[in-house]
């Protein structure tokens, strides 16, 4: 829905909150839960969605009449849906998938497929000189176990990207629709933090691949690059640059001087404390109830001289806690954004503050997604009813625009 006083945003949430990885899991959860919170907070105007589909229920919304009754049923409730999630290809919810969370990679044919059925879905959704974006994984998991060369995975994943801009483009010309691939930066993968993006774009994307591009369609570097930046684009999720303790106002800064457009930011927070040896125990017995065997927690530590030290999860963290020294940690866990404190911890909720800030004089996405798909596993005494915990992080995000 717009920000009423700030109408170039669209502030949405993404359905991944919803368990259901099957189309018709996906539609039911929409048609319960959706006109509920539009009724609480838009109930007069039109109400954007955030989508998440696995590849599953992408395949599934394409068949028989399904696609024409979505649109259907976004009509007949002043709906529209405004960006799709596109990161997760497989299950997500209440089963344990840890680093599978990655797969398949960007070299795998079986994502390239995923890719191109959601640009099938963006481009039936969205309207003539519109735009719609989707967030993808970032490349691939680090330690994923496959032994291939840098080069080779990279040679591999612009041949995709590639096929797949070429496709947007024709989208783009033929139909006036500019549909977007989000790439979503996270801890431990190939595309982890902002300077990792930087070179990905500036090297790959702008380079080598403009390069492919301009040859294969006869046109000037210039135009090249040009759709290049229209069409492959970030989705910055707050909660995955706030545990590697960047600098947002910097990161944006520095994507704009080389024309990195964000296609989304999603607006996120993560568990945010400091270790002391005299909390030690009392921390560590509290942060325990954060451990799940269904989702990757990973932490990022900083050190009393600033070093940082990183964990792929949060069991290992523990396991290998220093006791005799001081640091602070943030964890990758998504918390309502809401809360500054949470369960005698600090949350990142400040670092969303301080964004939402800097885009009041600076524009940089008209897409705002609030993403809290952890509330399924937040420990049971700390969380608010469903609805209204969504209710209440779409009206915390419009009060900091307003004050």
């Amino acid at each position: 829905m717009k920000i009423q006083t700030y109408k170039q945003f669209d502030l949405t949430y993404c359905s991944n909150i919803h368990p259901g990885d099957s189309w018709e899991e996906i539609f039911s959860n929409l048609k319960i839960n959706i006109p509920l919170i539009k009724m609480k907070l838009s109930a007069n105007k039109a109400f954007g969605i955030g989508l998440r589909l696995s590849n599953k229920a992408a395949n599934q919304l394409l068949k028989d009449n399904n696609l024409n009754e979505l649109k259907k049923w976004l009509n007949q409730n002043n709906c529209y849906v405004i960006t799709l999630n596109g990161f997760v290809y497989g299950e997500f919810y209440k089963t344990s998938i840890k680093e599978k969370v990655y797969y398949p990679d960007w070299t795998n044919r079986k994502r390239n497929n995923f890719n191109n059925t959601l640009i099938n879905i963006s481009a039936q959704l969205c309207l003539p000189g519109n735009k719609i974006g989707f967030s993808t994984s970032p490349l691939a998991y680090k330690f994923y176990s496959k032994k291939v060369s840098n080069d080779l995975f990279c040679a591999r994943a612009s041949n995709y990207l590639l096929e797949l801009v070429k496709e947007l483009i024709k989208i783009y010309e033929k139909q006036g629709k500019i549909i977007h691939i989000d790439f979503e930066p996270e801890a431990d993968c190939i595309l982890e933090n902002i300077q990792e993006m930087l070179l990905f774009f500036g090297e790959i994307i702008l380079k080598k691949i403009a390069l492919t591009l301009a040859k294969d369609l006869q046109i000037s570097l210039f135009q090249a690059r040009t759709h290049l930046v229209r069409h492959v684009r970030i989705c910055y999720d707050v909660c995955h640059q706030a545990i590697q303790f960047e600098d947002h106002i910097k990161n944006f800064i520095a994507l704009n001087q080389i024309g990195v457009r964000i296609g989304k930011i999603q607006i996120s927070s993560a568990l945010h404390f400091k270790l002391d040896q005299n909390e030690q125990n009392f921390l560590i017995n509290k942060l325990n109830k954060f451990k799940d065997n269904v989702y990757l927690h990973q932490v990022t530590e900083k050190k009393s001289n600033g070093y940082l030290y990183k964990y792929r999860d949060l069991s290992e963290a523990i396991n290998n806690l220093n006791k005799n020294r001081t640091s602070e940690w943030k964890v990758h866990f998504h918390l309502p954004i809401f809360n500054q404190k949470y369960a005698n911890f600090l949350t990142t909720n400040q670092d969303i503050d301080d964004i939402i800030k800097f885009l009041r004089i600076s524009a940089l996405t008209s897409c705002l997604e609030i993403e809290t798909y952890t509330w399924d596993i937040l420990p049971k005494n700390r969380k608010l009813d469903l609805l209204s915990s969504i209710s209440k992080e779409y009206e915390w995000v419009i009060i900091q625009f307003n004050n």
